[in-house]
């Protein structure tokens, strides 16, 4: 049986990080938002009575799929080419355990999960102009111009701007989910909680991340 990898974010529009250079395991957040965020992926997972799962380490929005990916896999889910992972007929509840445990173990840092003002839709703005659209048009994918900052802002919450909606991937069909994967993952849409909450500027969060 193939049960298709789900790695969504409960967070919605918000963004996950930590500062460069800071130890994960000294800002856990408080231990309400950790509860809260494993009894959530509990929830949406359908495990009942879940195990207390510690903290591994905090990741910014760019790596989290990446992250949860390479955890699924260490448990003996590796993703296919197709995107999915194949989950053996029976195996159902030890896969929605795993999909739990990771989702714990790698959490969004509490103070990136607050609700975003025009300040940090104007941060996406400016993460979408300068950093995700030169991206894909460096690997071979017209974009049309983008709208100005204003409108991007005002339509954000009833009709957000995303140029990876104007993306074709000419790849076969059991490779697409893999081939989109990895241009996400190399071309991130949402602009990394450094950048949207820290102060962090765009060129610096590059340097550090070496892109």
């Amino acid at each position: 049986m193939g049960a298709a990898l789900c790695l969504v974010l409960l967070a919605g529009c918000s963004a996950s990080g930590e500062r460069p250079g800071s130890d994960a395991t000294t800002d856990p957040g408080s231990p309400d938002y950790l509860r809260g965020q494993a009894e959530q992926w509990a929830e949406y997972y359908g495990v009942e009575d879940p195990p207390a799962v510690e903290v591994v380490r905090y990741v910014d929005t760019p790596e989290r799929d990446a992250a949860l990916r390479d955890c699924l896999a260490e448990a003996g889910y590796p993703t296919e080419s197709n995107g999915g992972v194949n989950v053996p007929s029976g195996n159902e509840a030890a896969f929605a355990l795993a999909q739990y445990t990771c989702a714990v173990q790698y959490p969004v840092p509490e103070r990136y999960t607050r609700t975003w003002s025009d300040k940090q839709i104007r941060l996406q703005y400016a993460w979408t102009v300068d950093f995700v659209i030169p991206c894909l048009e460096d690997r071979g994918h017209s974009i049309s111009d983008p709208p100005s900052e204003s409108v991007f802002v005002d339509s954000w919450l009833s009709d957000p701007y995303f140029p990876f909606a104007q993306v074709s991937l000419a790849v076969a069909e059991d490779n697409f989910n893999q081939a989109w994967t990895e241009l996400e993952d190399a071309c991130p849409q949402q602009a990394p909680g450094e950048v949207l909450w820290d102060g962090v500027s765009i060129d610096d969060w590059k340097l550090t991340n070496g892109r």
